[in-house]
């Protein structure tokens, strides 16, 4: 190098470093360029003879504004810096990046251009495109092209178009805009993001996505610090059966709670029912919904193909729901309490209590009869066989000679004989019998411990079942109050209070209920009852102080009163038959030449009617009836209606627009449906797999929360099935544990006895347990006590800014960090597989174990009944085995007497032969 380019090189460092120090101190203006450092720094021309300068490893500084680059071509006519190469932009801690950028000195404007341009702003967020401008003086960023921005959690925002005021700490996005934040995506116009408190605010219409529900409205707002929602205009929801609209809505996703203003509705699209209210409120954790100001219930029905449509409105309205399993058992009860007292027929009971009755009043008579008869048999029958002495046959004042006395003693001998014949053979029908109901009462004994062990073992698979098979349906329960009113074009009800339940289906009018039907029907009481059937009115329970009406003309009005009124509708809900109950009275206008001339009056303790062709074609009257009739012209006017006679025709709803001022909106689901979900194809260029990596982590999260739903609910089953089966064998170790029955049965079957002190023992006849026999031959079978129990088997981006080694190293620290986090979180998904995998693995083996000791209790069961079986018939082939040594002995004894029979007749036949 020439002496004069060293001189250059070292005034230029000099013209470069010194001003720097004198402009620092005198104060640098925007409009100025400063190059504050470089490595090299060149002059030459370019062919048209233009100066640039260029410099490398360069620094500059305008407007407070930091422009860093690998090299620079600064052209200083034109006022343009041409930066290459890591190309950075730092203001107050907004970080631009690109490989090439061009400056615009007088605009103060940095034209960034490259492969890829990223912003990263004071929060942290970082933003990169293609194409981005950023005035350095206004601290504005405008991005085309298409951009994506992605914050520290990981929430994404993209567009087409947008900017970045780093003053403000604002993004807006424009054209094509889509979120994602937290399991939910957004798909909008456009959407303003303020870093600084982290809100969002949706513009031009926007579709959002949970899962499988969708939202849609005209604008909306996000707070991720409150984590809440808030939607406006043209307000749409919907889930797999279920579809919503209102003029705004507000959710809150901490609590999963919900609110709805202005034209809400509802509509459950399984079910053909829809909500509508002026406010609705959702409670998640209760599963309550509260409709408030002009709330109505609209359900379609459809009866024999024929489509109608209830409406209920009242002043305030709460339904919740509740799966089946988790109902509280008395509800549960209440609810076929009343499900099976509305469901019950009083006029059929009373009819066959009183056939009833007529049977046994016949059958007594009859018994009565038959004892007479008994009677008077036994009182003329003989009192049977007597025992005799031998002494007593001594004659006394008898004269008769000494054979007299030997055929008189050989004709009581026999009749003894006789006698002790019989009675043995009593003795011995009475051990048999004895012998035989123990046998029984043993086997009956045994089966029922057989059969209460089933038992323990069905409960036991039935909770088991039932619990893995655990009845999650949703059970609706609703209550209404303030001006209830209800419309159907067959049927209309006015009352203050109602509440409804899908346990019964049973709708329950309280406060001054009335009910109209048919047009000219009105049905009042304290409260009413009406039990839905197929979507439709099936029968009515009217409860204290029931009264129904009927318009017969202007002013003749039938007139039924009682405690209780059961009404029943056929399947168009026409009334079919009322039932009175409890003290009835009726007033019927008869009709005679399309004339009412006639009133009957009528008071029994039970009327039943029944209606054809919407007139009453036959009553019934029931236990002593009081039946007047009138001529219609000679009964006064305070006579011609009952106490309690209120008809209210004003009061009738008369069609729906009396129920509810709001329009039902009919279903959109196919056209919602048909809205695309965002495809976040800048984010996919931009920040490559991390949409991906969301999915997997949204699949991931779901899997362990079904898993842990899974594992939690069978660890309440396991729990609820150990309960059940403690109960079950406390209830069996309980029955067999109280000594009184087995202390009755020991005392008497399976008593002991001595071997037969007499031959003529007494028999008496048992009260339950067979024939008992006290002083005769028996066995005593013991039955082991333990025989009888139950025994049962029982789971950040790097910075790619280099500003500093110590940047440097925090980005590589950050970077393993998340990949240490990154194979944290695999490990822990192969931890949670493999301990799925165990717990399967685990269940299997306890299930084989059940299995193994299932069939030892089985093998060892049947080996007791076997032990059993052997020691019952051995104590059969005893009793037979004593019963025909009895037999011996009866047979030699008769022998015996044969023989002297035989000899009393041979002396006698030798005395009567002459001598």
């Amino acid at each position: 190098m020439s002496f004069r380019k060293l001189l250059i090189a070292v005034l230029l460092s000099v013209a470069l470093s010194v001003p720097l120090s004198a402009q620092s101190k005198k104060g640098q203006t925007d409009s100025v360029v400063t190059l504050m450092n470089a490595k090299v720094f060149e002059l030459f021309e370019n062919e048209v003879g233009m100066p640039f300068r260029k410099v490398l490893d360069a620094t500059f500084l305008h407007n407070n504004t930091y422009l860093i680059c690998d090299s620079a071509l600064w052209n200083v006519n034109m006022k343009i810096i041409n930066a290459y190469g890591h190309v950075q932009i730092i203001q107050d801690r907004t970080v631009l990046s690109s490989d090439k950028m061009d400056y615009l000195i007088d605009d103060n404007l940095a034209q960034f251009r490259g492969s890829r341009v990223q912003l990263l702003d004071k929060e942290g967020n970082t933003l990169r495109t293609r194409f981005l401008d950023y005035n350095t003086k206004d601290s504005i960023a405008v991005f085309q092209r298409g951009a994506s921005m992605r914050d520290k959690d990981g929430q994404v925002i993209e567009s087409t178009d947008g900017d970045y005021d780093s003053k403000a700490r604002l993004f807006t996005f424009s054209r094509n805009v889509n979120m994602y934040t937290d399991s939910v995506y957004v798909k909008t116009s456009r959407l303003l993001y303020h870093t600084d408190y982290d809100f969002a605010e949706f513009f031009g219409g926007l579709d959002a996505w949970k899962g499988k529900n969708m939202l849609s409205s005209e604008s909306g707002t996000f707070d991720k610090a409150n984590d809440r929602f808030f939607f406006t205009g043209d307000v749409h929801v919907m889930s797999d059966t279920q579809e919503g609209w209102s003029d705004s809505l507000y959710f809150d996703r901490t609590r999963e709670d919900l609110e709805m203003y202005g034209h809400v509705q509802v509509m459950d699209t399984s079910r053909n029912v829809a909500a509508l209210a002026e406010r609705l409120f959702y409670t998640d954790s209760l599963s309550q919904v509260i409709l408030e100001r002009d709330a109505t219930v609209i359900a379609e029905t459809d009866s024999q193909g024929q489509i109608d449509t209830v409406y209920i409105g009242a002043d305030r309205m709460v339904y919740h729901s509740e799966p089946r399993c988790d109902i509280d058992g008395n509800i549960v009860l209440a609810a076929d309490t009343r499900l099976g007292n509305i469901n019950s027929d009083p006029v059929a009971a009373y009819r066959a209590q009183a056939r009833g009755e007529d049977g046994v009043a016949a059958d007594e008579a009859e018994e009565d009869q038959s004892s007479e008869d008994i009677s008077a048999a036994a009182a003329e029958a003989p009192l049977g066989d007597m025992m005799i002495d031998r002494e007593s046959l001594a004659p006394m004042g008898d004269k008769k000679g000494p054979a007299d006395a030997l055929d008189s003693l050989a004709v009581h001998e026999t009749e003894q004989l006789d006698s002790i014949a019989l009675v043995e053979k009593a003795r011995l029908d009475s051990i048999a019998k004895v012998e035989q109901a123990r046998l029984d009462s043993i086997a009956k004994i045994e089966q029922a411990r057989l059969d209460s062990i089933a038992a323990v073992e069905a409960r036991a698979r039935f909770v088991a079942d039932s619990l893995k098979n655990r009845d999650t349906t949703a059970i609706g329960f609703l209550t209404a109050t303030g001006n209830i009113r209800i419309f159907k074009s067959d049927m209309q009800a006015r009352c203050d209070s109602l509440e409804y339940t899908d346990l019964d289906s049973l709708a329950r009018l309280y406060i001054s209920p009335i009910v109209w039907n048919e047009g000219n029907r009105q049905y009042t009481s304290d409260s009413i009852a009406v039990l839905a059937r197929n979507q439709r009115m099936d029968r009515a329970n009217l409860m204290s102080n029931a009264f129904i009406i009927i318009q017969e003309d202007s002013i003749c009005f039938d007139q039924i009163k009682g405690a209780e009124i059961m009404a029943y509708f056929d399947s168009t809900t026409v009334l079919e038959r009322f039932d009175a109950l409890g003290g009835s009275s009726a007033l019927f206008y008869l009709r005679e030449n399309d004339a009412f001339a006639t009133v009957n009056k009528v008071e029994a303790k039970m009327i039943s009617s029944y209606f054809a062709n919407g007139e009453i074609d036959r009553v019934y009257y029931f236990d002593s009836p009081q039946n007047d009739a009138y001529p219609v012209v000679q009964l006064p006017q305070e006579e011609k209606t009952m106490k309690g006679f209120n008809w209210q025709p004003d009061t009738r709803p008369a069609s729906k627009e009396d129920i509810t001022s709001l329009e039902l909106r009919r279903a959109e689901r196919l056209r919602y449906l048909a809205r695309p979900m965002p495809s976040f194809p800048e984010t996919e260029t931009y920040f490559p797999g991390h949409m991906k990596s969301i999915a997997r982590k949204l699949a991931q999260a779901d899997s362990l929360r079904r898993v842990r739903h899974a594992e939690a609910s069978r660890g309440q089953a396991l729990q609820e099935q150990e309960a059940a089966e403690a109960a079950a064998m406390d209830s069996l170790q309980g029955r067999w544990a109280d000594n009184s029955g087995m202390d009755e049965l020991e005392e008497g079957l399976l008593a002991p006895v001595s071997p037969g002190d007499s031959l003529a023992a007494p028999v008496s006849a048992g009260d339950s347990g067979g024939t008992t026999v006290s002083p005769a031959d028996s066995l005593h079978v013991a039955v082991p006590a333990d025989s009888l129990s139950g025994n049962s088997p029982v789971q950040n981006g790097v910075r790619e800014i280099e500003l500093s080694p110590e940047q440097i190293a925090k980005a590589a620290a950050e970077k393993k960090a998340a990949e240490k986090a990154a194979e944290k979180a695999a490990r822990k998904a192969e931890s949670e597989a493999k301990r799925e995998a165990r717990v399967a693995a685990r269940e299997d083996r306890w299930a084989r174990l059940d299995e193994r000791d299932a069939a030892k209790a089985a093998e060892k069961e049947a080996k007791a009944l076997e032990k059993k079986r052997k020691n019952t018939l051995s104590t059969l082939l005893s009793i037979r085995k004593e019963e025909a040594r009895d037999q011996k002995r009866l047979e030699k004894y008769i022998r015996r007497y044969e023989k002297r029979k035989e000899r009393m007749e041979n002396r006698k036949k030798n005395k009567q032969e002459p001598q």
